[in-house]
């Protein structure tokens, strides 16, 4: 039998008729007894059987469902806190550049003063008592 073929047997012709569907899947053949009275009830048997189909149904879907949200939820606050952590990393970063450029510069414009200071320091002292102060500049010094 191939897939989805409908094969319907009588057992009793006046008082119901079945019919037997026959699934493939994967190599598995899957029977589904459907009987129908002719008066168009179903056995109670496969209404109960049927009602449990859809409850089944219901509690899958109702998991698929909350599983998603779930999903979506745990996504969400881990984008936030990476997003968070990224943000903190990077301002904390961005403060020890500045920090380390600023006392850098500054230790800088230090060295550099003090060698003015120095340098004026050697001048007064070697040509201060003379009254003489001579005219000194740097190189290209325009």
């Amino acid at each position: 039998m191939g897939v989805f073929d409908v094969v319907f047997t009588g057992v009793e012709p006046a008082k119901s008729r079945g019919s037997h569907v026959t699934t493939s899947e994967g190599g598995h053949d899957n029977m589904i007894d459907m009987v129908v009275t002719t008066e168009g009830h179903a056995d109670p048997e496969v209404a109960k059987l049927a009602k449990q189909d859809r409850k089944v149904c219901y509690i899958r879907g109702t998991l698929i469902v909350v599983l998603l949200i779930v999903t979506i939820a745990v996504a969400t606050f881990a984008g936030a806190y990476v997003s968070n952590d990224e943000q903190n990393n990077f301002l904390m970063q961005y403060t020890d550049s500045y920090e380390i450029v600023h006392e850098t510069f500054q230790i800088r414009l230090d060295a550099i003063r003090d060698s003015a200071m120095t340098l004026s320091a050697m001048f007064t002292s070697k040509y201060g008592p003379l009254g003489v102060f001579p005219n000194v500049t740097t190189t290209n010094f325009e």
